[in-house]
C-alpha cells in the first residue's frame, strides 16, 4: 500500500475524530493533554489485543487495522495540539547503535 493512501485513512479518520469537537457532545471540546491522548491510545491498544486473542484471522486482523488507523490519528491531533518534534536528519541511527 502507498503511503499516500495511508495517509488518506488517517486523514478521514481525523476528519471523523473532529466531528467530536463539539461542545453539544462532549465537555472538552475534543482538548485533551498528552497523557489523555497517551491513554485514549493505550485503551485502543488493550483492545486490539484483547480482540486478537479472542478472535480469529481475519476478523482480529481486520479489527486491528482499523484500531491501527484510530491511533495513528489519535497521535495526529495530538501533535496538533501540542506540537510536534521532529526527526533531525542527521539523526544516524547506525552511529548511535555502534
Amino acid at each position: 500500500m502507498e503511503r499516500t493512501q495511508i495517509y488518506e485513512a488517517i486523514n478521514e479518520e481525523r476528519d471523523y475524530q473532529k466531528g467530536w469537537e463539539d461542545s453539544t457532545l462532549t465537555d472538552s471540546e475534543g482538548k485533551h493533554s498528552i497523557q489523555e491522548f497517551l491513554t485514549f491510545i493505550r485503551s485502543y491498544t488493550n483492545e486490539a489485543l484483547e480482540i486478537g486473542c479472542r478472535k480469529p484471522d481475519p476478523i482480529s486482523n481486520e479489527f486491528g487495522l482499523h484500531i491501527l488507523r484510530k491511533i495513528a490519528a489519535l497521535a495526529v491531533a495530538a501533535m496538533e495540539q501540542h506540537g510536534v518534534n521532529h526527526r533531525s536528519i542527521t539523526d544516524n541511527l547506525k552511529e548511535r547503535h555502534s
